[in-house]
Formats: structure tokens, sequence, C-alpha cells
């Protein structure tokens, strides 16, 4: 059974490489968002019934997608959502450590300005499609 999960494993990996390798990099912050808002759903359901292992590893998971944004964004020239990116980094990185310190309202604090710099980059760089869907402006 344990080989079988290792190759599973190992041909995902190998898949999810090959497309990120092909995949422009407009494509590659798609799917990044798509990761995002499952990591952020984690987070609040986590934070509301107080698991802080999956919160501090949701925040973990939320903090290097958004190092992958701010250089994203800093290449493309677009200074405010670089800045948003940053500042979304930093309050995923103050949630996982206010959680590992058992500081709930200094976790829920950098929860709330984490939903406010992803909501200002949306509404200033993201077109919304259908549903919940959206493309780069």
């Amino acid at each position: 059974m344990k080989k079988i999960i290792v190759i599973v494993v190992f041909v995902f990996t190998v898949m999810l490489t090959v497309f990120a390798a092909g995949a422009t990099e407009e494509e590659q912050y798609q799917e990044r968002m798509k990761r995002t808002g499952g990591y952020m759903r984690m987070l609040r359901e986590n934070f509301k019934t107080n698991n802080r292992s999956k919160v501090i590893s949701a925040a973990q998971e939320l903090e290097s997608i958004f190092k992958q944004e701010h250089k994203f964004w800093t290449k493309r020239g677009t200074a405010d959502a670089a800045k948003l990116s940053q500042e979304a980094r930093e309050s995923a990185k103050a949630i996982v450590v206010a959680s590992r310190k058992g500081e709930d309202d200094q976790a829920a604090v950098a929860l709330k300005n984490l939903t406010n710099s992803c909501t200002a980059c949306h509404l200033a760089h993201r077109e919304f499609t259908s549903g919940c869907s959206g493309r780069i402006k």
C-alpha cells in the first residue's frame, strides 16, 4: 500500500511540475489564486473551530503563495499589487506566529488584515467573470 501511495504522489508531482513548466506566468497565477481560495476557506473554517494545527498549516501555505504573488506583481511592475501581496504574506505569517502562541485575538486581527489585503487586490486587479472566477484586469 505504501508503494502505491509513493507512486501516486510521485506521478502527481511530476504531472504538476510538467504543467507548471509549460504554463504561462498568468496561468500559474490563476492556479495559485484557485489554491488560495481553498486555503482561505480552510483557514476560516479551522479558525472558527479553534483547530490551530490546521490554521497554521493553511496560513503557511498562504504565506508561500503570497511570496510567489509578490514576485509575480513585482515583475509586472504593479506596485500596489506587489505591496498588497507582501502585506498578505506578512499577515499569513502573523497568523502562524500568533496561533503557535495561542494568541487567538492576534490571529483574528491578522486574519482580518489578510482578508482586507485580498479584497483590495481583487477589487483593483481582478475582472470577475461567471461565478467566483475571474482574471487579471
